[in-house]
């Protein structure tokens, strides 16, 4: 499968979103040295970047990149996704104690309007995974619109996040068994969410 980490829009801005793995012996831990290299490079220091770098994350993709075609993943892990030519870099931030910027995307499915990532197997985990991210959107999603996803469209993603009608966001994982789909609550336009899905392996 030409499996790929997509963070799709859905006329909204995603701050920023972090791939998380508890499955030690698959990914490496974030050592202070990266963060170090990070915090050099011009990024602010923040609690919330503190926190999520000191749980080992896959993939970390705060979205305040500018003036390049490369969306930067802070983890340390080097999986940089590439920005699509209609994501629009440098909106405002959703988090009122951060000064980076965001991303808005158009809402549409498709290279342009997406940051993709390449396959690898660090996004691959063996069991369990979590996914976050922040996000508002300024008009009512499409139902089966994807916020973030691993895999193709083309059948069951791996893991994603997608709304349903009325705005129900729900987390999916594609399991050996089947199907599960964890719905959470229906969200409305406007309003900033911090929103988290997390699969231990058998419970969603």
């Amino acid at each position: 499968m030409n499996a790929r980490l997509s963070l799709v829009g859905v006329l909204f801005c995603l701050y920023a979103l972090a791939a998380c793995s508890h499955h030690g012996s698959v990914l490496p831990p974030v050592m202070p040295a990266q963060e170090h290299r990070r915090l050099q490079s011009g990024a602010q220091s923040d609690q919330y970047s503190t926190t999520i770098l000191n749980d080992g994350p896959a993939a970390y993709y705060r979205l305040d990149d500018s003036g390049t075609t490369t969306a930067a993943d802070s983890s340390g892990n080097n999986l940089n996704g590439t920005i699509g030519a209609s994501v629009t870099t440098g909106a405002a931030g959703l988090l009122t104690s951060v000064s980076d910027a965001a991303m808005a995307f158009p809402g549409t499915q498709n290279a342009a309007s997406t940051v993709n990532v390449a396959a690898n197997g660090l996004l691959q985990p063996a069991s369990a995974i979590s996914l976050e991210a922040w996000i508002k959107f300024t008009a009512n999603p499409a139902t089966y619109a994807v916020v973030v996803g691993y895999g193709s469209d083309s059948f069951y993603a791996p893991y994603d996040l997608f709304f349903r009608a009325g705005n129900q966001l729900v987390a999916q994982f594609y399991l050996s068994s089947g199907v599960l789909e964890v719905p959470g609550p229906a969200l409305k336009a406007n309003t900033v969410y911090h929103i988290v899905s997390t699969f231990d392996g058998s419970t969603g």
